[in-house]
């Protein structure tokens, strides 16, 4: 397989600076036309319209160019154009024999060229049912289907596959090469949806043979990347979406050159090709820019989380304080918080632990300003369990106080928010001495039980035991630590038990019971699953254990094996 970044450094370095040359016929403008519509371009796409109709084209392709001006008048909100257009193109309709399709679009109007809406779809069933019957043409049935076809798709509704293939046959048969490309572009991801990834693939293979324009190409490829990574073929995917991203950048389609990057980027970056990811996120604010979009600054965002999960934290935090400085420019408050929260991340990786905490406070504020309480809330968590345990909180009643009040609004379907946000201001309680901290991870345990997640309830044992023991209530703490363990190893979460069988054992030297700690020291110590870094743990804890009863022998032979674990080999 080519290096990715290899590719995406030629891809940079090779891109030319000239215009593309102007199309040559009336066909070619068309084309292009229909290129600057999916650019959002309307009014390049509309004079891309009117050098075609200058050039006095045959009738069919000039009633094409005919539909896409109409289109484009409409999306540019010109009704007098559009109304004019239309009134040519049923002149023309009927002119050369298509008088069904004539009728369809005078009574539709010009809405018809626009997007579908809930009023518009009435129309077109109402449309669709008058002429359904045997002297309609397939191709006029099918002009009526596929935006419908097309608007429950976007809507979420289950696709239409038997009517985007009776479209496609009806635009086949009739040799209406666009219409079929559009309905095999729109066929193919329906076919995928639908789990049928081989006939999806096929119908992109049709679609490539009928050549087309060069973002027609363009959006074909893309559309089999994204198919292609959905059916875990990521090198298959990096293939179509290289060459999809050559042809948008050729045919000038800044939107799509900014998909094939960013998709480019986030297949990089599941490969831990970090290189590829970081150029790829480049080029796709490069195509951002010079398009002028807003969506520059979540791909700047998407850069600098590739930076920090690259390990460039001092990259990563440059990045992301310069666009901290630009946030009154940004439009959505969802990106503002994002931006905020990954600068917290970045200062908090570089160990800058307080100037963390306000940025994820600032993310946190900016959430819950706009109805998105569980994101504010879990990241006020985040701020309250990093942050210096000497750091005041920002205001009473602290971060998790202010977490748990969030969590109450928020939109949490299986409680977990409400409930990691109860652990962690019940821990914080209990450890100042407050009882009502033990009732709060109770109720996290209760909540995460009912929502059927007993690995969370399991590990809430060990933190209800931590706060058991700090309320004084040793005996009870050190029961709730071995039955967490024990549900724990349940569920094969080894780590974890571990964890509880050493608070356990801590408790109970504390309670003066040394050689039961002694006792599940040695039975961890002859576990062989344990991660080499706890074993050592368990070891040092060991040779503690024996000093306290007086084995001086036995507890040097622990601490011995606890320091062979640190020698390299061969020493």
């Amino acid at each position: 397989m080519p290096d990715l970044a290899l590719q995406l450094h030629s891809f940079i370095d090779s891109r030319p600076d000239f215009p593309r040359p102007e199309p040559s016929s009336a066909r070619d403008w068309l084309e292009r036309a229909h290129e600057q519509a999916y650019a959002d371009d309307p009014r390049a796409a509309r004079r891309a319209v009117e050098r075609g109709l200058a050039l006095d084209p045959e009738p069919a392709t000039r009633l094409a160019l005919l539909a896409a001006a109409t289109s484009m008048d409409v999306q540019l909100g010109d009704q007098v154009a559009a109304t004019g257009h239309l009134r040519v193109r049923n002149s023309l309709l009927r002119d050369t024999g298509q008088r069904i399709l004539a009728e369809v679009e005078r009574e539709l109007g010009t809405a018809y060229f626009g997007p579908v809406t809930e009023l518009m779809a009435a129309r077109l069933r109402a449309a669709e049912r008058r002429h359904d019957h045997p002297g309609t043409p397939d191709t006029v049935l099918a002009d009526l289907r596929m935006p419908l076809a097309l608007w429950d798709l976007e809507r979420g509704a289950e696709p239409r596959t038997d009517v985007l293939f009776t479209c496609a046959r009806a635009y086949r048969d009739a040799g209406q090469l666009l219409s079929l490309a559009d309905a095999l572009l729109a066929l193919a991801p329906a076919l995928a949806a639908a789990g049928d990834v081989p006939a999806s693939l096929h119908a992109l293979e049709e679609l490539a043979g009928l050549g087309g324009s060069t973002g027609t190409r363009a959006m074909a490829l893309m559309a089999r990347a994204g198919i292609l990574r959905g059916d875990r073929r990521p090198v298959e995917a990096r293939y179509a979406a290289f060459e999809a991203l050559e042809l948008f950048d050729e045919a000038g389609i800044r939107r799509g050159a900014i998909s094939a990057a960013v998709l480019l980027a986030e297949l990089a970056g599941e490969d831990f090709e970090n290189e590829a990811a970081q150029l790829a996120w480049r080029i796709a604010i490069d195509q951002a820019e010079r398009a002028e979009t807003a969506e520059s600054w979540a791909l700047r965002l998407g850069l600098g989380e590739q930076l920090l999960f690259s390990g460039d934290c001092d990259g990563a935090a440059a990045l992301f304080s310069r666009l901290a400085t630009e946030l009154p420019r940004v439009d959505s408050p969802a990106t503002r918080a994002r931006i905020l929260s990954s600068w917290g991340n970045a200062l908090f990786a570089q160990a800058d632990r307080a100037a963390a905490r306000e940025a994820w406070v600032g993310a946190a504020d900016l959430y819950a300003a706009h109805g998105l309480e569980a994101n504010a809330a879990s990241l006020l968590l985040t701020a309250g369990q990093l942050a210096p345990a000497d750091m005041p909180p920002l205001d009473e009643p602290g971060l998790f106080e202010q977490a748990v009040q969030l969590a109450l609004k928020a939109h949490d379907p299986d409680g977990a928010v409400l409930a990691h946000a109860l652990l962690a201001r019940g821990g914080a309680l209990a450890a100042k001495g407050t009882a009502s901290g033990k009732k709060d991870i109770e109720s996290a345990i209760a909540l995460a039980r009912t929502a059927g997640n007993s690995q969370a309830a399991a590990r809430f044992g060990t933190t209800l035991a931590d706060a058991q023991a700090a309320l004084g209530d040793t005996a009870t703490a050190i029961t709730t630590a071995l039955q967490a363990a024990d549900e724990l190893r349940s569920h094969e979460l080894l780590n974890d038990a571990v964890r509880a069988e050493l608070l356990a054992a801590e408790l109970f030297i504390e309670a003066g019971l040394t050689a039961d700690a002694v006792r599940l020291y040695r039975s961890l110590s002859r576990d062989g699953r344990l991660d080499p870094e706890l074993l050592h743990e368990v070891l040092q804890l060991l040779g503690h254990g024996l000093d306290l009863l007086g084995d001086a022998a036995e507890s040097a032979a622990a601490f011995a094996r606890a320091a062979a674990m640190l020698r390299p080999p061969g020493e």
